[in-house]
């Protein structure tokens, strides 16, 4: 699968990041990163992001779920290693965002990400509006 998006790969696409450190325990059998690690760095750089604009958005009624998460494998990630994570908001919809993130050791791009969220009601525990003031905090972003 090609990358569609070369810009991506470049640190400076990004407008919020995260320092991570990779974890023994976070390899595998082949002693490279697992795929399902890089998936957890990626979510925890997307709640830094919406941490921004609604601190400790989880534990309220109504927040933002994930509803598609997909992610390209650029290059190995082995341990040890430092990494940064980026995060940058691709669109905003009526009822939800799409993000997308990299993983980078230095320069070097290790996997690609892009999710979309949607935002719950609390009362209705399916898609709602987004409301407006989360709605102005993420276009500040």
């Amino acid at each position: 699968m090609a990358n569609e998006h070369p810009e991506r790969e470049q640190p400076s696409y990004y407008t919020h990041w995260i320092d991570e450190s990779v974890r023994f325990h976070d390899l595998d059998a082949y002693n490279h990163v697992n795929n399902n690690v890089i998936g957890i760095y990626f979510e925890t750089a997307r709640m830094a992001l919406l941490e921004k604009v609604q601190p400790k958005g989880w534990t309220t009624d109504a927040h933002f779920v994930l509803a598609k998460n997909t992610i390209l494998f650029i290059n190995e990630l082995r341990y040890p290693n430092k990494i940064r994570v980026g995060q940058r908001l691709l669109r905003l919809g009526e009822t939800s965002m799409t993000s997308c993130g990299g993983i980078f050791v230095g320069n070097t791009c290790v996997a690609l990400g892009e999710t979309v969220s949607v935002w719950i009601g609390s009362k209705t525990r399916r898609p709602e509006r987004i409301p407006a003031d989360i709605r102005t905090k993420l276009e500040q972003t």
